[in-house]
């Protein structure tokens, strides 16, 4: 599966979409919300290209990008190279929004800060709700969305470089200025 360039990316904006409705009556003009579970992520991710650079990126839009095959996406801007511990899943069977995990060093992990779980079409990107500091190397951590599925005991715990897998939501149109080639990604999590 194929990695998004990220040496090109100008910008982007990141939602965490949910299923969430409110309703509110006309009587008593009370709300009633109603959670459905569904969570996922959406990228709108800014590309710009000087223009003899740009047929390789152009190339990947119009192979990948229009809808047709998932790729994955390390956003720079989460990830955190300095981070050397080998995290893992400590115990099978976690499901909802936390999950035990060993393998942490004096640092634990900031409200805020991202991790993934999984590689290729089943990387999963999981944003941090609480801090959590580690206990005996072991951290709890509370985050969004909830889990996909059930990690598996062991299962490694990316936060130096987390990824998630992605699939174009629109087509991939080109702006073409004097010199340089601007492209704008919408994508969702691919689930």
């Amino acid at each position: 599966m194929p990695d998004f360039p990220t040496t090109w990316i100008e910008g982007l904006s990141r939602q965490l979409k949910s299923a969430v409705t409110a309703t509110q009556s006309p009587f008593t003009l009370g709300r009633q919300v109603q959670d459905w579970g569904g969570e996922l992520w959406q990228f709108k991710i800014d590309v710009a290209i000087e223009a003899e650079n740009s047929r390789s990126f152009e190339a990947f839009a119009n192979a990948i990008l229009n809808k047709r095959k998932i790729f994955t996406l390390r956003d720079a801007l989460i990830c955190n190279s300095s981070r050397t511990e080998a995290i893992t899943v400590n115990g099978a069977g976690q499901s909802g929004n936390q999950l035990v995990t060993s393998g942490w060093g004096a640092a634990g992990i900031a409200a805020g800060d991202f991790f993934s779980i999984g590689t290729g079409d089943e990387a999963r990107l999981y944003q941090i709700t609480e801090d959590c500091i580690p206990v005996a190397g072991d951290c709890t951590l509370k985050f969004v969305p909830r889990l996909r599925s059930m990690p598996s005991e062991g299962e490694a715990v990316e936060i130096a470089y987390p990824q998630v897998a992605m699939r174009a939501i629109e087509d991939v149109p080109t702006s073409i200025a004097v010199g340089v080639m601007r492209f704008t990604v919408s994508a969702a999590e691919a689930i």
